[in-house]
This record gives C-alpha cells, structure tokens and sequence, in this order.
C-alpha cells in the first residue's frame, strides 16, 4: 500500500530520532510549518520536498509513494530489507533474481550459467504457452510443441544439476535477503498446497 508523503516524512524524521523542532531548523523552516507537513495540512513547495530528500538520504518519488525503493537506483542493495521485501510482487521477485545473479558471478561456474538459463528458458514457454507472452520469444525451431519441450527440459534440466551438485564448492552460510525468503517460502507454500490436492483426487479416485 503507497505511504502519504505525510506519513512517510514523518516516519524519516523519526528513524533519525529528531524531534520536530530539530528537524525543522536543519530543513530550514519553522516547528509550526513542519508539523502541518506531518499533518498533511498543507502541501509543501518543489525546494523543500527536494531538500527533505537529500536530507534523508531519499528520492522525490520515495518521498511522495510513487515508489517503495528508497534511493531510486537499479544497483540497490538486495541484502537490506525495504517493506516490499515482504509480499510477492514483481519488484520482490526483480530483488530476489538480483541476488541469485550475485551469487552465480561469485561462482562464475558456465555449466552452472547454462543450468539457469535452461530453467528460465522453461518459465519462457511456459508464457507462451498460456499466452502471456509472444510465442516468438521461444526459439523458432523448437516452438512446435511446448508441452512436450518442457517435459523434456524439465527431465533434462533434473539430471544435469545433480551431475553437477558435487563438483560445485559449498556456499559459504549466510542468511537469505528478505525478498528470496520471501520468494521461496511464498512458492514453497503454494506447491505444498498443490500437492495435497493431488493427492486428494488421487485417494477419491
């Protein structure tokens, strides 16, 4: 849910543990004026809204709720949390791919690149086969038949991770970033939830 500029200014003023009177006098203008921006009574001009941006270490558009990300550059850090962190959404799923692309340079393994590319392709069918995306971003020689594309894939792709799961070093132990918890643990629920109900149709079968 987007944040007031209101709600927002006032909740950058108190991670900074600053009253009003303090932040008004470093923002440069009155407690009373400051306040009524708190309060949404008043709307502020384009120099202070730029100001309190640069103040908080913040974008205009992060200022105003056009948007979650707080600096407004691609390169942010996956590894601190920001609230959408916490729901499934494009923007949580874009952070969670990041930090899987970070840790495959670490590794830097091009069996392991091909792997990934390969499960990626198989989310590309999939698209296209139910019409979300243009059938022509599969490959032109292979889009006859999607179905049987991804059972192949899909057989290919198992067998080729585990031949290459021993050979890979061990990752160092590290907690996951927020949106990878909460991009795994989010498809982990609803494939659970999936494979109760086919074990219920096959039991009334």
């Amino acid at each position: 849910m987007e944040k007031s500029f209101s709600v927002t200014l006032t909740e950058l003023r108190k991670e900074k543990r600053l009253t009003q009177k303090e932040a008004a006098a470093k923002l440069g203008v009155s407690q009373a004026l400051l306040s009524h921006y708190e309060k949404g009574i008043r709307e502020c001009s384009r120099e202070f809204l730029i100001k309190a941006a640069d103040f908080y270490g913040v974008s205009c558009d992060y200022l105003l709720g056009r948007t979650t990300e707080r600096t407004g550059e691609i390169g942010f850090d996956i590894h601190k949390a920001i609230p959408g962190d916490f729901v499934l959404s494009p923007e949580t799923l874009e952070r969670a791919f990041i930090a899987l692309i970070e840790m495959l340079e670490r590794g830097k393994d091009e069996k392991l690149n091909l792997l990934v590319a390969a499960e990626l392709y198989r989310l590309i069918i999939m698209c296209a086969g139910t019409g979300f995306i243009p059938e022509k971003w599969v490959a032109g020689s292979i889009k006859t038949d999607l179905p049987q594309l991804l059972d192949v894939s899909e057989t290919f792709i198992r067998s080729r991770f585990a031949s290459l799961k021993s050979k890979l070093p061990a990752p160092k132990r590290k907690a996951a970033p927020a949106c990878v918890q909460t991009v795994a643990s989010q498809a982990d629920d609803w494939l659970r939830d999936c494979l109760f109900e086919m074990l219920k149709k096959d039991e009334t079968v």
